[in-house]
Formats: structure tokens, sequence, C-alpha cells
């Protein structure tokens, strides 16, 4: 996947999106099925209850399912990444970049911090989330052993499996996962 900046164009508030690196840029239509289906794919993978939202949400064009595939992945874009920046929304390893949308009907929508500002949720075992949660806090293996009660050896093998889990090769990629993604801050 390449690295995408997206915003919403503020004259007809349509989906735009552009590859970093090119000087053009073009409105998300059902056609950028490789850009779409990323989208989608981050959505239901770290952000279930968005992706969730979004099946309700787009219900009645389920059965034209190129139509709701687009319309979901829109909605993500301009919920998510409204504005027109100069770093990438999403970069080359699917991690995103949020952006606090300007929005008139934030008050009223029955999604809000749901679709926009979704909770970060994955497979991980409470355990293995606390462990990956003081390894974001900088504590060594020694200390997160102490603080839960845990061997040492235990919490290698928390880390190693949330890592394997997460898609991630090392610690540091995680790490800056997490402070992209603010996977801690709710």
């Amino acid at each position: 996947m390449k690295r995408i900046e997206f915003f919403t164009d503020p004259r007809t508030g349509e989906a735009m999106f552009q590859l970093i690196g090119d000087t053009t840029a073009r409105q998300l239509t059902e056609n950028d099925r490789e850009i779409i289906e990323e989208l989608l794919r981050i959505s239901e993978t770290f952000y279930p209850e968005q992706f969730a939202a979004l099946g309700r949400e787009y219900a009645a064009s389920a059965r034209n399912p190129k139509y709701y595939d687009f319309l979901r992945a829109r909605r993500i874009a301009n919920c998510c990444f409204g504005a027109n920046e100069s770093h990438p929304d999403i970069d080359e390893q699917g991690n995103c970049q949020f952006e606090d949308v300007s929005c008139p009907r934030k008050a009223e929508c029955k999604y809000f911090r749901v679709i926009c500002h979704p909770t970060f949720s994955t497979s991980l075992s409470d355990r293995e989330l606390q462990v990956m949660q003081l390894i974001f806090r900088n504590e060594s293996a020694d200390q997160i052993a102490d603080h839960l009660y845990l061997s040492v050896h235990t919490v290698r093998n928390h880390r190693k499996n949330a890592l394997r889990k997460l898609g991630f090769h090392s610690t540091e990629e995680f790490i800056d996962f997490a402070h992209r993604t603010h996977m801690f801050e709710r």
C-alpha cells in the first residue's frame, strides 16, 4: 500500500485522495478498489466497532457490494481524514493518522466517536494488552514481571504473541504504531 493523504473537498463534500509523491488529487470512486479494500481491512482488523457501525449505517446498499464498500470507505475518509495536510493519513504499513474533522453534525451523529475517532481494538488477550501497554510506557521486562506478578519468561511470551497477532516484527514498530493511533490514550 502506498502512502495516502485523504481530504474532503470543501465545495462538494466528496472524499478526495492523493498518493504521497503524486501532485494530482482525485475523488474517491467505486473503481478505487485497492484503496477501498485497504480502508475496510484496517477498519475491520483494528476498529471493529467502526466497521460494524458502518455496516449498519449502509446496510440498505449491501446487495450491491461494490457500492456498499465504496460508501463505507468514503465515510471513513470523510469522518477520519478530512483535512488536506502534508503528512500521509495512511502509511506503507497501513497505520492510520486520524484527524479531528470539523463536522457540523457531530452533536447529532449517532456514530460520533465510533466512526470518527474509532476505538482501537484487537484480538489481544487482556494480559497481552497489559504487557504491551507497559512496554509502551517504557517499562522493562523485569519491571513488568514485578508489576504484574509474572515471570520474565511469561512477559516475553506475551510480548512475542502480541507482536505476532498485530503483525509487527519489532517492539519499535509497535510503539510507533501505538503513538500514531493513540492506542493507549482512551
